[in-house]
């Protein structure tokens, strides 16, 4: 899973896995990038030492994508929306540069990412106010467990 992952997901409540069962392992993904699912349409299944279970969707929507290419290099790219998806969430590889912090320069990690969206459907300023606090929530972890 994606470094950024967190920030721009839902939080999916778990189903009462039974009594002396507090974890459980993932076996099967049931929905794929671009799915369209309506809430409580199953999301996968999760095996515990009991039972296998499928867990639902909290909400219905589009299954957003986020693609990381830091690992292979590049300072930005531009990510394709690939129908029927909305948008997609690009990630490049961090590197280190200089940063004007109080007078002086100081380097600072720099993790460039890049937002496609298809514009008939998202708003370009919803977009960008939706990217900058993807960008404030990896500056600050803390902010994804306020998130409302």
């Amino acid at each position: 899973m994606s470094q950024g992952t967190p920030a721009v997901t839902t939080t999916i409540k778990l189903p009462e896995l039974g009594e002396n069962v507090d974890s459980g392992e993932p076996t099967r993904i049931l929905v794929s990038a671009g799915d369209t699912i309506p809430k409580d349409q199953s999301l996968l299944e999760l095996e515990t030492e009991k039972a296998t279970i499928e867990v639902p969707s909290p909400i219905s929507g589009v299954i957003f994508t986020i693609t990381n290419l830091g690992g292979i290099g590049g300072a930005g790219f531009s990510p394709i929306v690939n129908y029927p998806e909305v948008a997609i969430l690009g990630i490049s590889r961090v590197s280190t540069e200089p940063r004007q912090v109080d007078g002086t320069f100081q380097p600072r990690k720099i993790l460039p990412l890049s937002l496609s969206y298809d514009h008939r459907l998202i708003d370009g300023a919803d977009a960008a106010r939706f990217l900058r606090w993807v960008a404030e929530a990896l500056e600050e972890p803390a902010l994804l467990l306020f998130r409302t």
